[in-house]
């Protein structure tokens, strides 16, 4: 199970040793996905080809080697006018270890021709070590015809002490003192559960010359939460003693 950063790292590069040709990455932010892809290829991030398509931008490098390939596979072509299928038409000349970042795919692998095309790069990537990196949020399922053939990561959400980084981070961006141990205790607990960015988000509103808002923090938190289907946060002021009931020692041990 993937816990923390480094175990997703870990993950990323046994993929890339493993010359795994097709890799779905479920996460909450994919420009951090993204990120984190890149990082995972330590020294040979250079070298290595990057290319990202997304239905706005169409393919576009993210290096300078990504650059000299896409000039390459793209022909006549404007790389802005590649679709969700014939990006991937284009994505069967990736040469050696190049990575291409595919955004949203959920969004379109319902069609019968991405599908297909995502399938058919399976073996056609495996023999060159080129990779296909899908990003989808958080508990997508793929399609039956890619259940056997894609490699899904989760992203994890930031570590406590990766988000008491971010907490201490904006107060020096702010020009503020470092919050005291209880003050980051107190943000960390409201941060948790929420991606990098959106943290430093909820961080940056909420932080002032008399400290942090937490009431603020904790309101955001609770926003995410009821994007989840069938989840909400009760507000009301109850208290479990509100809630009544004959004390453990009043119980009756008789058996019915």
């Amino acid at each position: 199970m993937i816990r923390n950063t480094e175990d997703f790292l870990a993950a990323l590069r046994a993929a890339r040793r493993a010359a795994t040709p097709l890799l779905a990455i479920r996460t909450a932010d994919p420009a951090s996905a993204t990120m984190l892809v890149q990082h995972s290829l330590n020294g040979a991030v250079n070298e290595t080809p990057l290319l990202s398509w997304d239905i706005m931008a169409g393919l576009t490098a993210l290096n300078q080697a990504g650059k000299s390939m896409l000039d390459n596979i793209v022909g006549e072509v404007p790389p802005a006018a590649l679709g969700p299928a014939t990006v991937l038409e284009a994505a069967a000349r990736l040469i050696d270890d190049a990575i291409l970042f595919y955004a949203n795919a959920q969004r379109v692998w319902h069609d019968a021709a991405v599908v297909q095309g995502i399938w058919n790069l399976r073996d056609t990537l495996n023999s060159v070590g080129a990779m296909l990196v899908l990003t989808t949020p958080s508990g997508v399922i793929l399609p039956p015809e890619l259940a056997q053939d894609v490699l899904v990561i989760d992203e994890p959400l930031p570590s406590a002490d990766v988000l008491r980084e971010i907490v201490d981070q904006t107060f020096a961006q702010a020009k503020l003192d470092t919050p005291s141990k209880e003050e980051e205790v107190r943000a960390v607990d409201a941060l948790l559960g929420l991606a990098a960015f959106s943290a430093e988000q909820v961080v940056a509103m909420s932080v002032s010359k008399h400290g942090l808002d937490h009431d603020q923090m904790w309101e955001r938190k609770r926003q995410v939460i009821e994007q989840t289907p069938g989840l909400t946060v009760w507000r009301g002021g109850e208290t479990f003693s509100d809630i009544g009931g004959a004390p453990t020692s009043s119980v009756s041990s008789k058996r019915f």
